[in-house]
């Protein structure tokens, strides 16, 4: 199990984009800080999430992300390959910065 921090508008667009690609992998929104954004400290809640998946699931992930920037490089942006990249490249910085944790 991994570990996540993010804004809702993050946690929002990376269950829809994660699902596109890996369906399987479950997301769940472990806590979200609603009163930080209500009182005006932030434009949205901060949020918890937590990511089922093995360390080694967390490996394969991360090199399946990575392919999207590799194959990427020196394709015109129409191509299919540079708008995946653009599409699915950032979740990689985002699930880089996942801590493990123990289920």
């Amino acid at each position: 199990m991994y570990r996540l921090e993010a804004p809702l508008d993050i946690y929002q667009r990376l269950t829809q984009r994660l699902f596109e690609i890996h369906p399987e992998i479950k997301l769940v929104l472990a806590s979200c800080d609603y009163a930080l954004a209500s009182l005006g400290f932030v434009d949205q809640p901060p949020c918890v999430i937590h990511v089922d998946l093995t360390q080694e699931g967390m490996e394969q992930l991360l090199d399946e992300l990575m392919d999207f920037e590799i194959a990427s490089v020196d394709m015109p942006e129409q191509s299919k390959e540079y708008q995946a990249y653009v599409k699915y490249g950032w979740l990689w910085d985002i699930f880089y910065s996942a801590e493990y944790i123990d289920p």
